[in-house]
């Protein structure tokens, strides 16, 4: 049983980054950041630092450039979590803490706070309201 939630949740994740990174890109730095922020959720939060050194730049460069096209590290960073916590979630067979540790947070409530910062609602809400307009996941 657990081997098997282990693998429903590699192929889930698989699924969301495929996803994100097909979205729409161009070479601008956000997109950029959001490639690189992505591929380090993995390893926890990923901080503007860590991006900054992968993208062969200095922090106060990427904060520059981010300022430059109208947007801040942590904004990309919020944007994308709440995009990959909605996928997450639309999935009934992840716990809402299995999709905070997969989103990079360190802690259940620093997520359950940024859940309702972005949606106005719960992540158990949010949930609730997928399955309530039939968009329960498998």
């Amino acid at each position: 049983m657990f081997r098997q939630a282990l693998f429903e949740f590699a192929v889930l994740d698989r699924y969301v980054i495929d996803r994100l990174a097909r979205a729409p890109s161009g070479s601008n730095v956000a997109d950029r950041v959001r490639t690189a922020v992505l591929k380090a959720l993995k390893a926890g939060e990923p901080t503007a630092s860590g991006i900054a050194q992968q993208l062969k730049m200095s922090v106060r460069t990427l904060h520059r450039l981010l300022a430059d096209e109208g947007t801040t590290y942590r904004a990309v960073l919020d944007h994308l979590r709440k995009e990959m916590a909605a996928d997450y979630l639309a999935n009934n067979r992840i716990a809402i803490t299995e999709v905070a540790f997969l989103l990079g947070f360190s802690e259940l409530s620093a997520f359950y706070r940024a859940f309702q910062r972005w949606n106005g609602c719960t992540p158990a809400d949010f949930r609730r309201r997928l399955r309530q307009f039939g968009a329960s996941g498998q």
